[in-house]
């Protein structure tokens, strides 16, 4: 059995969750072992998954994870390394040894974000360092061209876009569109976290409320800022509107929503969305980066301003064809399975790791970036 290693980034939750399902789908055929920030430890040793913690942020958290990182490549020999996140990348592609650098998968999900690495790093060392890596790959089309403007990458370069997977038995009951009603049911799903993309979408749906007094929001999921989306609703005046779900089924949610309300958030390409588009849910969306890509083909989506007016005016539009919206997205639904369905993301991540292991081992014993990478020089 071949021997994963995989490193994760102390970053946005789509990131990490999307890391911890993929090698949750391939550890039956391979050894597997995670660094991933400490938040994490739970869901991996409750999926018997071995896992240390790593966390490259900060100067010392730099050095404490390139000492990790050596210590595990010692002892654990992997076959193949998989990196998530600009943090990850950096430190795995400027420690590591040449030969294992070129079996390693450098997966980006955002673009890079200040302060995320030194910044001398960035422009002096990083493009080096992806250089030396087996494969890049990308979770969205326009994510490359973001890639290229920062000269992290070259004309060389040739990033395999492998988007965010979602688990279609999740969401593959044959949702009809809900009775009809006097107004929205409008939906949002995501962590109640400090990014605050969850305040875009009340103030949206407080503008629809004005117009339509019958809407109602429903919001699913969980986080530490729960208490603070409350006090929010609140102070909209919109207590006898808004239902908390917590940590609903996917299935269950959209059975009882018109539309997901999906703004821009810390995380480019959220979960949300893809898993509306593969149960055949109508969604207004912000018109911005990877929301764009994924949804910018689809019948069933509508892209507008990433602000309150925005999706008053995208939720009010939907809402006036709700019909033709759910036909819409009815339509879209086989290919969005196809595309973003959780095996066929994973089965080509297992086509890389199979062509990166196999890949010729470079004559280069020790690597001498690991300095440069903790120093950022």
């Amino acid at each position: 059995m071949r021997k994963l290693l995989v490193l994760v980034s102390p970053d946005g939750d789509a990131m990490m969750r999307e890391a911890f399902e993929c090698t949750l789908a391939v550890r039956d055929r391979y050894d597997v072992t995670v660094l991933a920030a400490s938040g994490e430890r739970e869901r991996y040793e409750a999926a018997g998954i071995a896992y240390r913690s790593f966390r490259p942020a900060s100067i010392y958290g730099m050095a404490t994870s390139i000492s990790r990182l050596r210590k595990t490549v010692e002892r654990f020999a992997p076959d193949v390394v998989h990196a998530h996140g600009f943090p990850a990348v950096a430190v795995a592609l400027g420690t590591m040894p040449a030969s294992l650098a070129a079996r390693t998968i450098a997966t980006f999900h955002d673009p890079q974000r200040d302060r995320e690495l030194p910044q001398k790093l960035v422009e002096r060392k990083l493009p080096g360092y992806l250089r030396r890596a087996g494969a890049l790959t990308i979770v969205y089309p326009t994510l490359e061209q973001r890639l290229r403007d920062r000269g992290l990458i070259d004309d060389a370069a040739t990033p395999v876009t492998i988007p965010h997977g979602v688990a279609v038995d999740r969401t593959a009951a044959q949702l009809a569109r809900p009775p009809a009603r006097p107004g929205p049911v409008v939906g949002w799903s995501g962590r109640l976290a400090a990014d605050r993309s969850w305040e875009t979408a009340i103030d949206g749906f407080a503008l629809v409320r004005a117009a339509v007094p019958s809407a109602r929001m429903e919001i699913a999921g969980s986080g530490r800022a729960r208490q603070f989306v409350a006090a929010y609703v609140r102070e909209k005046r919109l207590a006898d509107a808004v239902t908390f779900r917590g940590d609903v089924a996917p299935r269950d949610f959209f059975a009882t929503i018109d539309l997901l309300a999906v703004p821009k958030s810390r995380d480019a390409l959220p979960h949300a969305p893809l898993e509306a588009l593969v149960a055949g849910i109508p969604i207004v969306a912000a018109e911005t980066g990877a929301l764009v890509d994924v949804l910018g083909p689809c019948d069933g989506a509508w892209l507008v301003p990433d602000d309150g007016e925005g999706f008053r005016d995208g939720i009010l539009d939907a809402w006036s064809r709700i019909d033709a919206a759910w036909s819409g997205a009815a339509a879209s639904r086989d290919a969005a399975r196809d595309r973003y369905g959780r095996d066929r993301v994973v089965a080509s991540y297992d086509e890389l790791y199979e062509r990166v292991a196999n890949a010729p081992a470079k004559n280069v014993a020790v690597s001498a970036h690991a300095a440069s990478v903790t120093a950022g020089t």
